[in-house]
This record gives structure tokens, C-alpha cells and sequence, in this order.
């Protein structure tokens, strides 16, 4: 299903990457695509705005050899694809982990599970919550020791990740499509969601749209600042009530 997206990976993310490096701050990056659940059903989207630490990372300079970053977008799709159990299950796996990520400590995950509930996706006290949703970030390739990728990194797949995205929505054609990332981020990615947001008012969402991917399919969109730091029962009540009132 990302045999596209493998193509474009490669040709407009990893190897301009590589043919950059030497401009790129990061020392080694690592890789990630959209992860879909076993029992997604076209609800909810979640978008964040970069994976961490997903995969192994690789030197940025090696990508500039089509061969070697053809091996690492294959690395990255392997990844994600799922074939025996739920690729999302990874959150509930981690759920409290006494050994690296706790997912149960994300305010990322906390905040969804909440919604996911008050949405009526899925009950949030069941372990296969997270199945119910396809989960992706806005950039596809971030620095392997965590955080967001750099300015540079971002310019340098743009164009790139533009393109994934817009395939992403095509494919999993949401109903409702949650951006975790804050408003301004968005705006490098009009030429793919081609949103006519309306500005809101409100603490923690700030804008709501449409996105209509056919004449008869319209996706809602809310989008909200990234939770870190915010309290966690009022930003998931805008954002449900967004959802809810604003379209």
C-alpha cells in the first residue's frame, strides 16, 4: 500500500537529505511513515509532528546513494507494516514500561486516548484502543536521538513530506483528522491539505476546517497546539467540542 510512498520517500526526502548533509545539523536520523490499526475505520487521524527514535538511525550523508536510501525506506515500511499483529499496539505494549518509552507518561498519547473515548472511537480501558486509529507525522525523517527535526531538515524534505501527506488522506480518507502540531507548521503544508481554516478563539485549538477529498466525502479538521505542558482535561475537551460544534 506505501509503494508510493516508498518512491517518494526516497526521491524527495532521503536523498535530497543526503545530497545536504553537510548543511544539516543533526548527526545521525532516523525514519517514520503512517502506522495504521487493525481496526481503523476511517474516524480519526492523528497527526504529530515528528517520529522519534522509530527505527535505527543512519549518517545523513549516506542517503545520497540511491541504493542505501532505497534499503532505508524499505526499513522504514517494514516497520510500520503490521503483518502479524497491530502495528499501533506498540502503545498499549508500552503502557507503563519500565524500560524505555512510557507511553502511559506521553501527554501525546494520554491526550488521545481521552479523545479517542469521548468521540466514541473506542474504549479507552480497552487494551486495542489504539487499533481504531491511523497515527502520522507531519515530518517523515527527525533526529535519531529525539526531538524535532531542525529548520534546515524540515526545508530540506518539505516538499517531500507535502506529497506523502496528501497521499496519506486519499488513502485513509478520515473523518475526523486531528493535527497535534500548532497552526503554524500547517502552513508549510497548504499545497497538500488545502485547508480554508477558520481561527478560533479558544486556549489550546487554534483552527478548525474542511477538507473535502471528493464532492462527497468531508474530512473535519481541528487543529491544536502540541499538548506538552498544557493541562491535559481542557485541551481534550476542545478538541472534542470542536469537533463536535464547529462543523
Amino acid at each position: 500500500m506505501k509503494s508510493g510512498e516508498q518512491e517518494i520517500l526516497v526521491r524527495e526526502i532521503l536523498v535530497p537529505i543526503g545530497q545536504n548533509a553537510a548543511k544539516i545539523p543533526e548527526k545521525m536520523i532516523t525514519g517514520l511513515l503512517s502506522v495504521e490499526g487493525h481496526s481503523y475505520n476511517q474516524n480519526l487521524m492523528i497527526i504529530g509532528i515528528a517520529g522519534n527514535g522509530w527505527i535505527e538511525g543512519v549518517q545523513p550523508v549516506e542517503m545520497a546513494d540511491k541504493s542505501q536510501a532505497e534499503r532505508f525506506a524499505n526499513e522504514i515500511i517494514d516497520s510500520v507494516s503490521g503483518k502479524v499483529e497491530c502495528p499501533m499496539k506498540w502503545v498499549t505494549d508500552q503502557w507503563g514500561a519500565t524500560s524505555g518509552y512510557n507511553t502511559k507518561k506521553s501527554q501525546f498519547w494520554n491526550v488521545i486516548r481521552k479523545v479517542t473515548y469521548k468521540l466514541g472511537i473506542a474504549d479507552e480501558y480497552e487494551d486495542d484502543w489504539p487499533s481504531c486509529l491511523v497515527w502520522s507525522n507531519l515530518y517523515k525523517i527527525s533526529p535519531d536521538e529525539g526531538g524535532n527535526p531542525s529548520k534546515t531538515l524540515r526545508d530540506v524534505q518539505q516538499y517531500g513530506c507535502n506529497s506523502i501527506l496528501k497521499s496519506e488522506l486519499v488513502r485513509y480518507r478520515p473523518r475526523h483528522l486531528l493535527f497535534l502540531t500548532g497552526l503554524g507548521l500547517i502552513e508549510q503544508f497548504q499545497p497538500a491539505l488545502e485547508l480554508n481554516e477558520k481561527r478560533i478563539s479558544m486556549k489550546y485549538v487554534e483552527a478548525v476546517a474542511r477538507i473535502n477529498l471528493d464532492t462527497d466525502y468531508v474530512t473535519k479538521v481541528v487543529i491544536a497546539a502540541h499538548p506538552r505542558g498544557k493541562k491535559q482535561s481542557e485541551w481534550v475537551n476542545e478538541v472534542t467540542e470542536s469537533f463536535l460544534a464547529y462543523m
